[in-house]
């Protein structure tokens, strides 16, 4: 190349090489979404707006109860979801409503809800139920007594199902 015209090539194949990298980071944002977040069981911006309500109301009902995950082990094949709620002094509350949402961490395509939780005296527990993955599943559970209520999320593991992660 003659004197001078390094400069030009150099900078047109730069353009070239940023506008190519553009292209490819949009591609690969259109194939992988960006899931959205739903730890609290709704959208982020209603969180977002309610956030400061959720803090409270978990603050009010760590006052009054206390809330036991008795779930021995999470497997991917019968599962068995059980919690204990009592109150402070360890009454056992016979009127919880509790609803689950056991989701990937990744995706919500394969959220199961798990509502209606039997009572017998003791525990809260639901039907068993086959998860559709093996690996990591957040169990995202909403406690209400009377007016009360609470957010409690855990994490589990197929393959490890004696560990949670609270």
């Amino acid at each position: 190349m003659k004197e001078g015209k390094q400069w030009p090539v150099g900078i047109s194949a730069s353009i070239i090489v940023v506008v190519m990298a553009c292209v490819v980071t949009v591609y690969i944002a259109i194939k992988l979404p960006v899931e959205e977040s739903n730890v609290y069981m709704q959208g982020y911006h209603d969180t977002d707006a309610n956030y400061n309500d959720i803090i409270k109301a978990k603050n009010s009902f760590n006052k009054k109860y206390i809330i036991n995950f008795e779930t021995a082990q999470i497997s991917q094949e019968d599962t068995k979801i059980q919690y204990s709620v009592k109150t402070l002094d360890g009454k056992v509350v016979e009127n919880a409503k509790i609803k689950v949402v056991l989701t990937l961490p990744y995706t919500s395509k394969r959220d199961i809800t798990l509502e209606n939780a039997s009572f017998d005296g003791k525990s809260y527990s639901f039907d068993s139920i086959t998860l559709p993955n093996p690996g990591r599943w957040n169990i995202m559970t909403r406690v209400e007594v009377g007016d009360e209520y609470k957010f409690y999320n855990l994490h589990a593991d197929t393959r490890n199902p004696n560990t949670f992660e609270y």
